[in-house]
């Protein structure tokens, strides 16, 4: 009996930057996991919040890099760009997805600590007498009424920045590392 060999393209989860942009979400997910389990007031300060972001963006500096391993040390600029981007675009999608599903439906709680501690830096202002009582008193209401809308907002805009900023990083680094195979004359 004759065996049919598979010729067909690779799938989606064979593909280079589909693996390294599901590690770089899980690894985003487990240190938000981790910030949850130790004190969720990590998944709120300045510096450390950012880290699960950083962690997608370095992973997906290496997805480029494994490519070009695997194509004997050659890689296109293009195809350094978008492997990157790519994994970069999907470990993001999967930590944004997953903070809107520990935000709203695990701990919304959650959600009510990040709109105090918004309302804390507001009184701090108030108390240096940076903004007037009445201009607190204002931004206080729209803060404690629309905290659903101001989370999903911030999320997008740090999510519009974030790719922005990685966009550039990937740019240069795909520049340095990019290495095109020599064209051969006849």
């Amino acid at each position: 009996m004759d065996t049919v060999k598979n010729t067909s393209a690779p799938g989606f989860f064979d593909k280079l930057w589909v693996r390294y942009g599901f590690a770089a979400g899980f690894a985003a997910i487990a240190i938000t996991v981790l910030y949850y389990v130790i004190d969720d007031s990590l998944l709120l300060h300045p510096v450390l919040s950012w880290l699960p972001w950083v962690s997608i963006a370095l992973i997906a500096v290496f997805a480029p890099i494994a490519l070009k391993k695997s194509q004997s040390d050659y890689i296109a600029y293009s195809q350094a760009v978008t492997t990157s981007f790519g994994a970069f675009g999907l470990g993001l999608l999967l930590m944004a997805a997953f903070n809107i599903l520990l935000y709203f439906i695990i701990d919304p709680k959650l959600l009510y600590d990040f709109t105090n501690a918004q309302v804390k830096a507001l009184a701090n202002l108030v108390s240096s007498g940076d903004i007037s009582q009445s201009s607190f008193d204002v931004l206080r209401r729209q803060i404690v009424e629309g905290a659903n809308n101001i989370y999903i907002y911030q999320l997008a805009l740090v999510v519009i920045i974030t790719s922005m900023a990685a966009l550039v990083m990937f740019l240069i680094s795909s520049a340095i590392l990019s290495k095109e195979k020599p064209h051969t004359q006849i």
